[in-house]
């Protein structure tokens, strides 16, 4: 492309304010401009670094940087970068070299630039890293691994482009967090799902809004209808199927059973159902994601302007890079050709909204256990007082129903802070003019605090839930719950 005259966003041209600013002309490896871009590339990766001195906290969690660091190792292969360079983050990963990396609290602004540089950095032995849990600098890491540093080629250091090509423009630290969201989130449903009914079979719950037909042929809402169909499942072989009383004579003989639940176990499969909704959306998001461009310029080799209409227009046959003729001068470095083109694929929005969105339909569905875990005592709902079936004895070495209404009142009140969407920020004397905000790993910190909340409130939920089959089942020995309910119920009590 620099051959060819193509203006390359920070590459021959500065990057932001400075993209109008030509850095060379020609041929980049003539020999002066070789050696000052790699000057620039080492001043860069020396200012990135983690510095205590600037008062910004680093992350705490090896787990987040280490996401971070994959999802750029993965993403990576869409960036005009060297071989080398894409394989010290693999070399960083694989020996558990961890660079100190910025949290949150001071940069707002799309793309992650920040948290790349710190890794670059490490990189090229500048600044502090974990190794194998103990911090060190980073040169120190790279001299007991072995790894070579810098971004290079080590069978051609002084010629590698990959110097000076960098990691940075990426969302991988939003990015790497919204994956261990993704996979933590599945965890805490599944666990809803599973508590919630073995809480049915302690409530002696009717199972008629589980059924076809108030739910696919009343009200054929997918989430819900797949939420309904999965708890019928999961309750397989319980005793809320079995009828247990019959009526003679206006008198009820038997065990009654309440003709409806109340409603925070009624709403069960509309609300847990719009949670695996949201949860579907953002997972769809962040695997395109992890697997997609997020950088600036896009550099795509092998496309042609006959690929889509407006390729073939003047402005975009500007950023064109015609394939190397076969007698080209520059021996072994022939290319395909194709467009690099400036853009704005480091916009996090959609994902930012999927977090958010999702974030909301977890706090609507789990903030019931609260309810629950009142509703499933009171006599009203049980028809039935525990003293009525477990001795004085049993009820005293019992663990508790749960850890009472303040925990349960504290914990909502926690999530209910935790769903407060962020709002859009916009300050023109304290930012660049060109510069946006998506709050994105801000966004994605917060709905993995939520998960943390929810997954505490379900374990009251257990307690209680559990609690009240001992119940059940001292009030009808016989009775079956159901394998997977069963096997939940046994292995907490125990």
């Amino acid at each position: 492309a620099a051959r060819q005259g193509v203006p390359v966003y920070r590459f021959n041209r500065g990057a932001g304010a400075a993209r109008e600013t030509v850095i060379f002309e020609g041929d980049p490896y003539a020999p002066a401009t070789l050696a000052n871009l790699q000057q620039r590339r080492v001043n860069a990766a020396n200012g990135g670094r983690w510095r205590a001195e600037q008062n910004r906290p680093y992350v705490e969690s090896e787990e987040i940087v280490r996401a971070m660091m994959a999802v750029r190792a993965n993403n990576i292969k869409y960036v005009a970068n060297g071989p080398a360079t894409a394989q010290k983050i693999a070399d960083l990963l694989n020996n558990r070299i961890t660079p100190l990396t910025q949290g949150d609290g001071f940069y707002h602004g799309e793309g992650d630039l920040p948290q790349a540089g710190n890794v670059e950095s490490a990189i090229f032995g500048f600044g502090e890293v974990f190794y194998r849990g103990q911090r060190m600098s980073a040169m120190d890491a790279l001299n007991q691994t072995g790894i070579e540093p810098g971004g290079v080629d080590p069978d051609d250091p002084a010629n590698d482009m990959g110097l000076f090509r960098g990691i940075y423009s990426t969302n991988a630290y939003t990015l790497g967090q919204a994956a261990l969201l993704v996979n933590d989130a599945k965890t805490v449903l599944d666990w809803h799902d599973l508590i919630f009914s073995v809480s049915m079979n302690g409530l002696n719950s009717s199972v008629t809004p589980l059924s076809a037909v108030p739910q696919r042929i009343e009200r054929p809402l997918p989430y819900a209808n797949w939420q309904a169909e999965r708890l019928l499942d999961i309750l397989d072989g319980s005793y809320l199927f079995d009828l247990e009383f019959q009526v003679v004579n206006g008198q009820v003989q038997g065990i009654p059973r309440l003709l409806q639940d109340p409603l925070s176990y009624r709403t069960y499969p509309q609300r847990n159902g719009a949670a695996w909704r949201a949860w579907e959306e953002l997972r769809k998001t962040t695997t395109i994601e992890i697997n997609a461009s997020d950088h600036n310029p896009s550099t795509a080799p092998g496309t042609r302007p006959w690929d889509s209409p407006e390729l073939r227009e003047p402005w975009f046959m500007r950023h064109y890079v015609k394939p190397t003729p076969r007698n080209t001068p520059f021996e072994g470095w022939r290319s395909e050709g194709g467009f690099t083109l400036s853009n704005s694929n480091f916009n996090k929005t959609e994902l930012s909204g999927n977090v958010e969105q999702f974030t909301i339909a977890l706090t609507d569905t789990v903030h019931t256990i609260a309810l629950r875990t009142l509703r499933i005592g009171q006599p009203f709902f049980s028809v039935i007082a525990p003293g009525d079936v477990l001795s004085p004895e049993v009820l005293a070495r019992a663990a508790p129903e749960y850890e009472g209404p303040g925990v349960l009142g504290d914990l909502v009140d926690e999530l209910q802070v935790l769903t407060m969407p962020i709002p859009v920020e916009m300050d023109p004397n304290r930012v660049h003019p060109d510069e946006t905000f998506t709050f994105g790993s801000e966004k994605v910190a917060k709905a993995r605090l939520a998960l943390d909340v929810s997954l505490r409130l379900i374990a009251q939920e257990a307690l209680s839930a559990t609690f009240w089959t001992d119940v059940r089942e001292a009030q009808r020995p016989a009775r079956p719950f159901g394998d997977v309910p069963e096997c939940a119920w046994e292995s907490f009590r125990e």
